[in-house]
This record gives structure tokens, C-alpha cells and sequence, in this order.
């Protein structure tokens, strides 16, 4: 009885992980290819289409993604790494979704490149960032 609530367990536990896997492409899965697909699927959650339970899983894949490049892009910013774009604090994940499929789709022969490395460059061309001031002659 012990064995079998332990193969209960762990099945329950892998499940999410299986399921991820299913929806993926093999070695590719962090390809701007597996990424467009998945924030269209969050688009459709965004526009609350019916979609199906394995589109709602891509579309969490999509969102996670992009709020952890910027998550991570603030973090590296904030202990004096360079900033490559700046995001307005009003924008909605919907907004930055919708960011990343336009570029996707209008530069498709990248899709083979990592996902968040285009992602990157989406951003770095719709949200960049402000020049600093040039400081007054004479101070420094």
C-alpha cells in the first residue's frame, strides 16, 4: 500500500513537468519557434477565447518567460549592468506579449535563435531606454 501512495505521489508530481514536455519540440524548446506559439496561446487568454487546457499551460510558458527576462534584466540594471531597454511601469504582460509576437512574426527566419534573445531584441527596440543627460562642462 506504501509503494502504491508513493507512485501516486510522484506521478502527481511529474504531471505538470510531463505535460510542459508534451507541448515542446525537443532540444529546440527554448526556440523563438516553441516561444511564438506559446504567447499566441496567451494572447488568446488575454482576448479570453476558448482555448484548450494545453494552450492555457503554453500561455503560463509565455508570460513566465517574458516576466522573467525582465525581471532579470531589472535585476542585472539595478546592480549597475547595462540597460538594453526600459519598460514603462504601466505596461500590462498582455502589452509585452503582444510585443514579443509582432516581432516574432515579422522576423521569422530568426525563430530558430533562442526565444528570449529575441525577446530581448523586441523590447530593446520598442521600449528603449532614455539618454542620459550629458553632465554640465566643468562637472563631472
Amino acid at each position: 500500500m506504501k509503494r502504491i501512495s508513493r507512485c501516486i505521489v510522484v506521478t502527481l508530481l511529474l504531471l505538470p513537468a510531463l505535460t510542459l514536455a508534451q507541448g515542446r519540440s525537443g532540444p529546440d524548446d527554448g526556440s523563438g519557434t516553441v516561444l511564438l506559439a506559446a504567447c499566441l496561446s496567451a494572447i488568446g487568454v488575454a482576448d479570453e477565447k476558448p482555448i484548450s487546457l494545453q494552450q492555457h499551460i503554453e500561455a503560463a510558458y509565455c508570460g513566465g518567460r517574458i516576466m522573467g527576462m525582465v525581471d532579470m534584466h531589472g535585476l542585472d540594471g539595478a546592480q549597475g549592468g547595462p540597460r538594453l531597454f526600459c519598460v514603462p511601469e504601466q505596461i500590462t504582460l498582455a502589452q509585452m506579449v503582444r510585443v514579443v509576437v509582432r516581432y516574432l512574426n515579422r522576423h521569422q527566419e530568426d525563430l530558430h535563435e533562442s526565444g528570449i534573445v529575441l525577446a530581448t531584441r523586441a523590447f530593446t527596440q520598442v521600449f528603449p531606454c532614455p539618454e542620459s543627460p550629458a553632465p554640465a562642462p566643468g562637472r563631472e
